[in-house]
């Protein structure tokens, strides 16, 4: 992927299993100048992303979808003036936590532009309804009994 920083006009760059390690660190020598929109899909193994602002200078949409393993999105990428949107599609809860706390510092500098669309997995989904299902049973049971 460092390689791809090399062509001078790319503006979308889209990654679908793209690593073959856990972790992808870009150097401050690798400079994408002019990407615009930057999408990791099924990078299945990736665990940790070592990236600065410096990288994407010009970065307006990162999206991750079904990055499962991957722990966070480094947080100098909430530092990139041009960012509209943080799409997450299908992550863990730490990449949803991790997008959320970019998103609360830049509203904390004044900033307010910068969207967040999570989709959550279905597993994380289905765990929640059964989690709110039995907190609805044991109410019912405990709570719901009129007292004689």
């Amino acid at each position: 992927m460092n390689l791809l920083a090399n062509l001078p006009n790319l503006e979308v760059l889209e990654g679908y299993s793209a690593f073959d390690g856990t972790y992808w660190r870009l150097n401050e020598d690798v400079v994408f100048r002019k990407l615009k929109r930057l999408l990791l899909h099924r990078c299945r193994d990736l665990q940790k992303w070592e990236a600065g602002s410096d990288n994407f200078p010009m970065l307006e949409k990162l999206m991750m979808f079904e990055l499962e393993k991957l722990e966070e999105i480094p947080q100098s990428i909430g530092d990139i003036m041009t960012l509209k949107l943080i799409q997450i599609k299908w992550c863990g809860y730490a990449l949803e936590k991790s997008a959320k706390k970019i998103q609360q510092e830049q509203e904390s500098l004044g900033n307010y532009e910068l969207q967040l669309q999570i989709t959550p997995m279905l597993s994380h989904v289905w765990q929640q309804q059964q989690q709110d299902q039995q907190v609805r049973q044991v109410q019912q049971r405990y709570f719901s009994r009129s007292e004689h």
